[in-house]
């Protein structure tokens, strides 16, 4: 490995690993030109601090046989302490014995060979055995303890289900009738309580198969479970086919299906459909009957009977019947025109508000808009019907999308604006960053926590087409959110951000600076951030941030007073 060393030998041990340095040497002393190849990490081996608790406490320098030594190992360093080194240079290894090249250590004593008789013994006599003594009653014997562990030890996993008792009442009535739950579950005749050498063989088998991850052999199979039941499509013609799916994971022994169609109205209808499973998978035609006309919203109820056990599911998606008027994907709602009174009030106040005396603070200035980047999938997006909850009439998403729509609390999805009611996430991961100095801590959730049932949306299409905030509809770069649980009193009130102030928006327009604080979301602490709706998630814009922050931009930003236009009652 050093620099005069046989080229033979691999680069990567003298680039790999940690090099110790000497004890009472330092990093600085060592010659890296010493080494063909520089090692990456040395370590001052000489403070337990260095890497952890390990360090060099103390060197001895030993030969191995058969490695020739360096004509001088160590140099000087070692001094006097070398000595033993040197000593073993002075002799050549041994010749090891096993090649028979040498002799074997130790002194062998030269024994004439003796001359033994021939004879003819005498012929040995066949006595039958003596009879084992009767064992005493208080005796055990080494297989009972045996059998008490090995019951122990099944009924412990559920391979067995009557327990032996104390492992100390060896032989009691409690291991006799766990002894015939084990003959009885594991056919090993007779059963009749007694842990005799066939049923001991038994119990070891056993055993070994349960320590080696193998299924209980006793076990009765699974009940029958049908793990989905959907329709293929969400909608369909009045009159017209949809599709019916089942998938089920334990597909033996299935006898009959029946199908029944209920709309909102709980009218039903009896619809006999064949479903034939295929490695637990099966899908058939259905052709809605005539009476479930256009508005109807059908559920599928399939009961099912297996191995003499009833099953009932229900679809989760309900199919609706007739078609669904929805804007183009494109169509984004900048008109603001189309928009409601209310929106064209408050923005049309914001353009005409003044700028304060400037008594500005500093605040972190993050941006969010409607969550539209999303993959069809098979998770669908529930929603509310009444008080029952349903699926949107809507293609189902993919989880990672709608996970991160949740996050965001407004989503575009096949032309239509929805706004979260309920979250299916929880947010319980903190996370600690630093903005303009000062350390900010934010619970997040994760994907792994995320339930698709518990995240409730609304279709706010026609009355908020850009979503609806926690007291107002939502008004691209016009709209803060902030920490409502720490700041209520900050809702309704405008707020001047200067670097806002100027900036050409993607609109065209030129922004004044001002906007109004009119939703919540998970925020940091009470004045230290705004969350900026900037209505579609691609259009974050530039801000010139006066400070250090991941994610955003460190404002000036001036609390102004109520608005007038967020007070009035909403259309």
């Amino acid at each position: 490995m050093f620099a005069d060393h046989d080229a033979a030998d691999d680069d990567v041990y003298t680039k790999h690993g940690a090099w110790h340095v000497l004890p009472n040497k330092a990093k600085s002393e060592i010659d890296l030109k010493t080494f063909r190849v520089q090692p990456t990490i040395i370590v001052d081996s000489s403070s337990p601090t260095t890497m952890g608790a390990e360090y060099v406490g103390s060197l001895r320098v030993v030969r191995f046989w058969g490695v020739a030594p360096p004509s001088a190992p160590h140099g000087t360093l070692l001094g006097a302490k070398a000595g033993p080194a040197h000593d073993l240079t002075r002799w050549q290894p041994p010749e090891p014995h096993c090649m028979g090249s040498s002799a074997p250590p130790g002194r062998i004593e030269k024994l004439q060979p003796a001359q033994v008789p021939k004879s003819h013994p005498d012929p040995i006599k066949a006595t039958p055995p003596k009879p084992a003594p009767p064992q005493k009653k208080e005796q055990v014997v080494a297989h009972q303890h045996f059998v008490e562990d090995a019951l122990a030890e099944l009924y412990e996993h559920k391979w067995i289900e009557v327990h032996a008792g104390e492992p100390t009442s060896v032989g009691d009535p409690k291991t006799k009738a766990a002894v015939e739950d084990f003959q009885r579950k594991f056919k090993v005749p007779p059963v009749d309580g007694i842990a005799g050498p066939k049923t001991r063989l038994g119990l070891e088998r056993a055993l070994a198969d349960l320590r080696a991850g193998k299924p209980n052999p006793s076990k009765p199979p699974p009940p029958p479970k049908i793990d989905r039941f959907y329709w293929l499509t969400n909608r369909v013609a009045p009159g017209g086919t949809s599709g019916l799916t089942i998938e089920i994971p334990n597909k033996d022994g299935w006898k009959s299906f029946e199908i029944t169609l209920t709309d909102q109205h709980n009218k039903s209808s009896k619809v006999p459909i064949p479903i034939s499973t295929f490695y637990g998978r099966g899908s058939s035609a259905v052709a809605i009957p005539a009476e479930f006309g256009v508005g109807s919203v059908l559920s599928a109820r399939l009961r099912g009977n297996a191995n003499g056990t009833l099953v009932d599911k229900t679809t989760m998606v309900p199919l609706y019947v007739g078609g669904v008027a929805a804007p183009a994907q494109d169509e984004w709602p900048w008109d603001e025109a189309k928009w409601n009174p209310y929106m064209r009030g408050v923005i049309a106040e914001l353009r005409a508000t003044p700028k304060g005396p400037g008594a500005f603070t500093l605040r972190e200035v993050t941006q969010y808009g409607v969550k539209e980047s999303l993959k069809p999938g098979d998770v669908p997006i529930m929603g509310k019907v009444g008080k029952n909850v349903v699926a949107l009439p809507l293609a189902p998403v993919d989880k990672l999308g709608l996970y991160l729509a949740d996050i965001e609390g407004t989503l575009r999805w096949q032309g239509r604006i929805l706004n979260i009611v309920q979250s299916g996430n929880v947010y319980d991961k903190p996370v600690t960053r630093v903005v303009n100095g000062q350390t900010v801590t934010k619970m997040k959730p994760t994907l792994d926590k995320f339930d698709p049932t518990k995240s409730i949306w609304v279709d706010v299409t026609e009355h908020h087409p850009w979503g609806s905030g926690a007291r107002m509809p939502l008004i691209p770069f016009r709209v803060l959110a902030h920490n409502a649980r720490t700041e209520p009193a900050l809702y309704g009130r405008i707020v001047y951000v200067q670097q806002l102030d100027g900036i050409v928006l993607p609109t065209g327009e030129k922004h004044n600076g001002m906007c109004v604080v009119g939703d919540q979301g998970g925020m940091a602490p009470p004045g230290k951030q705004f969350d900026f709706f900037v209505g579609r998630e691609d259009h974050h814009i530039q801000l010139t941030s006066l400070g250090a922050s991941q994610g955003g931009s460190v404002c000036n930003v001036e609390v102004l007073g109520p608005s007038a236009a967020y007070s009035k009652k909403q259309g």
